[in-house]
């Protein structure tokens, strides 16, 4: 059994990875993903544009294409479609957003 333990006991060394030149909906995929962690769980990750140390790293969107070559082909995903697919990540995690 593979686990990945992002935060314990509200402590994380954990960051989250977005590219440099990722566009509007990639950083906002990441922001929401801080966002929702810290909401669980009380910790609050880094959001990082080059991975350091050795700790978890959650990585977003063209920055995960680049970390893992075989990742575009497992997803049938083209480069052009991944601004879209962070976009619907994005719509997906305002759904999630409790009304106020």
């Amino acid at each position: 059994q593979n686990e990945l333990t992002v935060v314990q006991n509200g402590t994380t060394s954990a960051q989250i990875v977005v590219a440099p030149e990722a566009g509007k909906w990639e950083k906002q995929a990441a922001n929401d993903l801080q966002k929702y962690i810290e909401m669980m769980t009380g910790a609050n990750l880094p959001v990082v544009n080059e991975a350091q140390g050795n700790g978890v790293q959650l990585i977003v969107g063209s920055a995960a294409l680049k970390a893992d070559t075989q990742l575009q082909a497992a997803l049938h995903v083209r480069s052009d479609r991944s601004e879209a697919a962070m976009h619907s990540l994005a719509d997906w995690f305002q759904r999630l957003e409790p009304a106020s």
